[in-house]
C-alpha cells in the first residue's frame, strides 16, 4: 500500500505564486489533497485489513487532455468494505480536486463516507487596456476571472481587486450582472471563464492575484433517507450531532442546495466554500480527519445483517445513491472536460461509483421517475422540484426543519 500512496507524492503544484497579493494567504504549493488520502488509507489499515481492489489494476493514473493535469486514482477493499476509493486532480494551474468515498458492503446498513473538495486555484491575470463602449462612454477594460458558478448565479472571487486601475468594484459588478449571460449556462459547472468589465486607466497593463478559493461537502451519507426514517436517524446519527454543531460554526453553510439532492445527505453534512488561510486549512483537515475516524468506529462496531431480506434492501438503497451520483454528480462536468466524454463517463460509472452496473438493475427512470421528459430521456436538470436551502435546513438536534424555510 506504501507505493500506491508513494505516488501522491509526486504531484508537487508547477503553478507559480502570484507576483503580489492584497492580503496574507497559503501559497499554491503548499496545500496539496494528499494528506487527506494518505490519513484516510493509514487509519483505515488500522482497523482492518486493506487490499487493493481489482480495479486499481485499470484505474491508477491519467493524464487530462492539456497535458499537465493528472488524474491519481486509488481504491481498497477490506471485510467490512466493498470499496475505499479516491480520485485527486492536480496539476492543473486552475483547480485541484479530491473526491474520496467508502462504500460497505450490503451486509451492513452503515452510512457512505465521502468527501468531496474542489479547489480554484490562485493565478496571475493581465489586464492590458481594450477600449469598447458597453453601458458607459467610459473607455473599459476586459479582465478575465474565474468565477464560482453554483445553481441560482455567480459567487465572485474577488478578493485582491479592491481599488483596482482606481476603480469601484461594485461598478464592476453591476455592469457584469447587466451581461445576464449566467442564465445561459449549462449547469453544473463548478469553474468558467467569465468577463468583468472595468473602467480603463490607459495602454498600462498590470497583474492581480486572486486567492484560493475552497467548495467542499462532507458527509457519513444516510443509506436510508433521514428525514422520513427517524429509527435510521437516531441509529447512526444522535450521537454525532454535537460534532455535526461543533465543524456546523467552523465552516457555514456553503448557500443554496437543491431539495433533491438534499434526500442523500445526513444532519451533519459540511457544506462550505471558504478562501484560502492557514487557519481554513487546519480546520478543514480536522473535520475531515474527525468524521472519517467516526466513521471507522461505526464500521467496527456494525453488526452483518443476516437477513437476507434486509441485505437486498440495503443493496438497493446503495444502488439508488450510485445511480443518483453517476447521473447528476456535479463533477462530471470537470472530469469531461478533462478528459473527454467517453472517459469521463467510464471513470464516473466504473470507478467512482462502481456498482451502479452490478448492485441492481433498476435504471435512473426507475427511481427518480419524475426526471423523465415526454421523450422517456432524463432531464438534465439538477432539481425538477426547484426548491433549495440556502441555510442549513437541520436545527442542532438534528431535526429536519427544511419545510419551515421559505
Amino acid at each position: 500500500m506504501e507505493s500506491s500512496l508513494q505516488r501522491f507524492s509526486s504531484l508537487g503544484s508547477r503553478i507559480k505564486p502570484p507576483l503580489r497579493t492584497r492580503r496574507p494567504s497559503m501559497k499554491v504549493s503548499a496545500f496539496s489533497y494528499q494528506k487527506f488520502v494518505r490519513f484516510a488509507l493509514e487509519e483505515t489499515q488500522r482497523q482492518t485489513h486493506l487490499i487493493p481492489s481489482p480495479l486499481q489494476e485499470h484505474y491508477s493514473s491519467m493524464k487530462a487532455k492539456d497535458g499537465k493535469t493528472e488524474l491519481q486514482m486509488l481504491s481498497f477493499q477490506a471485510p467490512n468494505i466493498r470499496l475505499l476509493r479516491s480520485l485527486s486532480i492536480e496539476g492543473n494551474e486552475s483547480m485541484k480536486v479530491l473526491d474520496l468515498a467508502v462504500f460497505p458492503e450490503p451486509e451492513f446498513d452503515l452510512p457512505i463516507f465521502c468527501a468531496n473538495f474542489f479547489t480554484a486555484a490562485s493565478m496571475n491575470i493581465i489586464v492590458f487596456s481594450f477600449a469598447i463602449p458597453v453601458l458607459t462612454s467610459t473607455p473599459l477594460d476586459f479582465v478575465t476571472l474565474f468565477l464560482w458558478n453554483n445553481e441560482n448565479g455567480i459567487n465572485f472571487v474577488l478578493s485582491g481587486l479592491v481599488g483596482m486601475c482606481g476603480s469601484d468594484r461594485t461598478e464592476g459588478l453591476a455592469l457584469l450582472r447587466h451581461l445576464k449571460f449566467a442564465k445561459n449556462l449549462i449547469l453544473p459547472k463548478v469553474v468558467m471563464k467569465a468577463i468583468l468589465l472595468m473602467k480603463s486607466v490607459g495602454p498600462q497593463s498590470l497583474e492581480l492575484s486572486i486567492d484560493w478559493s475552497f467548495l467542499l461537502s462532507r458527509d457519513l451519507n444516510p443509506l436510508y433517507d433521514v428525514i422520513n426514517q427517524r429509527d435510521y436517524k437516531e441509529k447512526y446519527y444522535k450521537s454525532l450531532m454535537p460534532l455535526g454543531i461543533k465543524y456546523a460554526e467552523l465552516l457555514p453553510w456553503g448557500g443554496k442546495l437543491t431539495s433533491e439532492s438534499l434526500r442523500f445527505f445526513s444532519p451533519i453534512v459540511i457544506w462550505t466554500k471558504f478562501s484560502s488561510s492557514q487557519y481554513n486549512h487546519d480546520v478543514l483537515y480536522s473535520a475531515f480527519m474527525d468524521y472519517f475516524k467516526v466513521w471507522l468506529k461505526l464500521m467496527d462496531q456494525a453488526e452483518q445483517e443476516t437477513d437476507a431480506s434486509r441485505i437486498i434492501c440495503n443493496r438497493e438503497a446503495q444502488h439508488k445513491y450510485l445511480t443518483w451520483r453517476a447521473e447528476k454528480d456535479p463533477g462530471h462536468q470537470i472530469l469531461k472536460k478533462a478528459i473527454g466524454e467517453s472517459l469521463a463517463k467510464d471513470l464516473v460509472r466504473n470507478f467512482l461509483f462502481n456498482g451502479v452496473n452490478t448492485l441492481g438493475s433498476k435504471t435512473f427512470l426507475d427511481y427518480f421517475p419524475e426526471y423523465c421528459c415526454g421523450d422517456g430521456t432524463i432531464n438534465e436538470k439538477r432539481s425538477i422540484i426547484g426548491k433549495s436551502f440556502e441555510t442549513r435546513p437541520w436545527d442542532t438536534g438534528g431535526e429536519f426543519i427544511g419545510n419551515e424555510l421559505r
